[in-house]
């Protein structure tokens, strides 16, 4: 499969309504406080309307650019909603950027032969996920090493959060890596206000790996719900 026909395959739907579900989760918020979303609504209409893939780079890209400005906005909120709207952003970011051509992702579905997933007989289905949640597993345990010391002030002050950390550095089950995951998204949320930089790059690194374990789930769900169709 080429890179002009993943655009129509069923994986990188998903992906896009999944980044969709999450800036309009945003937005949602964002009028419901009064606050600006315009540049957002801008965002999401491109998104809603894109035609190609040969474009989703140069989106992506404009996502990304929008960050001060929509962060900013999300900072604004004092209560409980803002730890949603901070990983909802930052989910929506990275799976974006995963998503684009020169990722591990397209690489793996570059190697299908299909742009359906449902031409592909259960034993090369059942490959497919096993190879990419091994693949998603290395991504997210280098993605932790290289960020260790962002997060050496909280392994000081709590010593469960730094075993977590370490372990989910050589966790290889997809399942284990979800669950321990969200006990760092907990404990984080728990000790810090997410109103300084260092803040909310922690959140992102968590965010980041966690953006491919819930696009993967979520695009397992989207199948099982056709097939009961």
């Amino acid at each position: 499969m080429n890179k002009k026909e993943i655009f129509d395959t069923d994986f990188f739907e998903s992906g896009l309504a999944y980044i969709l579900t999450n800036l309009d989760f945003i937005q949602e918020e964002l009028e419901q406080e009064n606050l600006q979303t315009n540049l957002l609504k801008k965002l999401i209409s491109d998104f809603e309307d894109i035609q190609e893939y040969e474009t989703w780079d140069a989106l992506t890209n404009n996502l990304i650019q929008a960050e001060n400005q929509i962060l900013e906005q999300i900072l604004k909120i004092k209560d409980s909603t803002k730890f949603n709207l901070l990983n909802s952003y930052f989910l929506a970011k990275n799976l974006a950027i995963y998503l684009k051509s020169n990722s591990f992702l397209i690489e793996q579905l570059e190697k299908l032969k299909s742009n359906s997933f449902d031409d592909l007989s259960e034993d090369k289905k059942e490959e497919f996920f096993n190879n990419l949640k091994q693949e998603i597993l290395k991504n997210n345990s280098e993605l932790y090493k290289q960020n260790q010391k962002l997060f050496n002030e909280i392994f000081e002050k709590k010593v469960e959060f730094k075993k977590i950390y370490q372990l989910l550095i050589k966790e290889n089950e997809f399942e284990d890596f979800n669950y321990a995951n969200e006990l760092l998204f907990n404990m984080l949320n728990n000790n810090s206000k997410f109103n300084d930089k260092q803040d909310l790059l922690k959140l992102e690194v968590l965010n980041n790996a966690q953006s491919l374990i819930d696009f993967l789930n979520f695009y397992e769900s989207s199948l099982f719900d056709n097939e009961e169709e």
